[in-house]
């Protein structure tokens, strides 16, 4: 394989790869937990329903709402709990180690010519934080105990970011192996 396909082909999968976690981190800013059926808090039973948890208030914590949707004979209701959520190192790591995986990927074109320790790097950055987003809604109820006897899934933006991260991964270890390492 010549040089210049070579170099278009690790141009392309940077290009997407950089889509893909940039697709994942703005999934930060829709919900990530969603519980549905009873939320209590500390033992209070407060809502019945649809609650969703925005992945900022689920990150960084702070003065979050808590969105809630309850269906009752066809009529559909939505309200709103303002609740202080506290940070979650597990969860901001997820997010931003693929950020920093990425630009590690795309800067190995430039600064190293012969060995791709920093596209190693970047993949390996890129698959813990894949990784780690399995642990959000375990760490959030560690460092949230009122919400430790609350049943999580992953809302869209979650599921979205698990399929971005894990695709993101998939073509950073393609280009390790099949164009890095072949130089």
């Amino acid at each position: 394989m010549s040089k210049r396909k070579s170099n278009l082909k690790s141009l392309i999968l940077n290009a997407f790869i950089c889509v893909f976690v940039v697709i994942g981190f703005c999934m930060v800013f829709t919900n990530l937990l969603v519980t549905t059926g009873d939320l209590s808090i500390s033992g209070t039973s407060i809502v019945k329903g649809t609650n969703e948890i925005s992945g900022l208030g689920v990150i960084f914590g702070g003065s979050q709402l808590i969105t809630t949707t309850v269906e009752l004979f066809g009529k559909v209701s939505v309200s709103t709990l303002n609740y202080d959520f506290a940070f979650n190192i597990v969860g901001m790591l997820a997010f931003i180690l693929p950020l920093v995986g990425a630009v590690l990927i795309v800067l190995n074109k430039f600064f190293t010519k012969k060995t791709p320790i920093l596209s190693i790097v970047g993949t390996l950055l890129l698959a813990v934080g894949f990784v780690l987003l399995f642990f959000i809604s375990m760490s959030f109820k560690a460092v949230n105990p009122d919400f430790k006897d609350v049943d999580f899934t992953n809302g869209a933006g979650l599921t979205i970011t698990i399929v971005a991260f894990g695709l993101a991964t998939l073509l950073s270890c393609l280009k390790l192996f099949f164009l890095d390492f072949k130089k």
